[in-house]
């Protein structure tokens, strides 16, 4: 393409022009400029493209030449087209003669679509999120919730009945302990039952950790006591609630300090999982702040199942050594497997088996605990 300039007429009777080529030039319709090898770019029709700007964005395709449509339009993050490749608009524009071009414009192939919910990349219409089964959620929590009411109200009834013999021989003061942890364990359901985000993370991890640090170490107290009583001393020795809680206590302090250092430094957040069918959950991350608490517990577990061991021959009121011993290795076996349930099989289980399992760690940890504990004596 060539344009000629020719000045007005002047006393000279001739005509001077200039010629332009442009056919190497191209027609850049996009907004904005870009840098290319391809410099020769006409900008004088920036911003004229027919691509949804609130959906699309626009990318200059050079070596056109002198020609409309030299541009593709793409779907921008969250939105899909129909079509599976990008679109030509104008040159779609130009080979049809029986559309305008509103109505062109208007057709499903030159739009995107909003993709589903939580997706940010889509090719269709296909769902992202997975799906919560909220009637079997709800089935647990409120399950979970009566074990909660049912060691509140059996807390009330070790303190109305303390100076009965089956209560006071064995310190009302450790089954109040270990009531209080099994229901911060029971707490857990509580916290996963939303789409767990930060504080829910936050407070999923407290109430799993203080209430197995609280449970655990009240039992292991208990069976510390019958071991020092009985095993390692000749005689009977009198150990008082004050001196074995001198015992528990820093324990249980070491765990708060590193719950808190945890929560102010790194708290723990909800992270995307898909499940085994690709579809996203938010899941409670898992990292070394676990890890290093799980290491830490290892030695815990350990003197627990050992002093057990000491003391299992010792006799005592309606069991309440051995049962107390088998409490101990309930919780033990089950901290261990909760760990590789993390690890290799709660990543891609599903937010409603994995609401399962949580319910399960949660009944074989504090259930089963407070009726070895419990269950004679009442």
């Amino acid at each position: 393409m060539r344009i000629r300039f020719i000045p007005p007429k002047s006393r000279v009777r001739a005509f001077l022009g200039v010629d332009f080529d442009l056919s190497e030039f191209d027609v850049n319709q996009c907004n904005e400029a870009i840098d290319s090898e391809h410099k020769l770019q006409v900008t004088a029709f920036l911003g004229t493209h027919k691509c949804p700007n609130d959906t699309s964005v626009c990318e200059f395709q050079s070596g056109m030449r002198w020609s409309l449509g030299a541009y593709r339009c793409h779907c921008k993050p969250g939105y899909y087209s129909i079509r599976p490749n990008t679109s030509l608009v104008e040159v779609s524009l130009a080979r049809s003669n029986d559309k305008d071009e509103e109505s062109l414009l208007n057709e499903d192939q030159f739009q995107c679509l909003t993709c589903a919910e939580g997706c940010q990349v889509c090719s269709d219409s296909a769902p992202c999120l997975a799906n919560y089964s909220w009637t079997f959620r709800i089935t647990l929590l409120a399950f979970s919730s009566a074990c909660i009411a049912s060691t509140v109200g059996l807390l009330g009834c070790v303190y109305r009945y303390r100076e009965i013999k089956v209560f006071n021989t064995a310190s009302p003061i450790w089954f109040g302990i270990i009531l209080l942890g099994c229901a911060t364990m029971y707490m857990e359901m509580v916290a996963i039952f939303p789409v767990v985000e930060l504080y829910s993370c936050i407070a999923t991890k407290w109430t799993r950790h203080m209430g197995f640090g609280i449970t655990y170490t009240s039992l292991m107290a208990k069976i510390w006591r019958v071991n020092e009583a009985y095993i390692k001393s000749d005689q009977k020795v009198k150990l008082t609630d004050k001196k074995v809680l001198q015992r528990i206590i820093p324990i249980l302090i070491f765990m708060l300090i590193y719950l808190v250092i945890w929560t102010l430094v790194s708290p723990p957040n909800a992270e995307d999982m898909h499940d085994s069918n690709g579809l996203i959950f938010k899941q409670c991350n898992y990292n070394w702040w676990d890890h290093f608490l799980a290491i830490g517990e290892v030695p815990l577990l350990g003197w627990g199942i050992k002093v057990s061991l000491n003391v299992r021959n010792v006799e005592s009121l309606v069991n309440e050594v051995r049962l107390t011993s088998y409490a101990i290795y309930n919780l033990a076996l089950v901290n261990i497997i909760t760990v590789v349930f993390h690890l290799f099989i709660y990543p891609a289980s599903g937010p409603d088996i994995n609401y399962l399992l949580e319910f399960m760690t949660t009944q074989l940890s504090a259930t089963v605990t407070i009726g070895l504990v419990f269950g004679p004596k009442v």
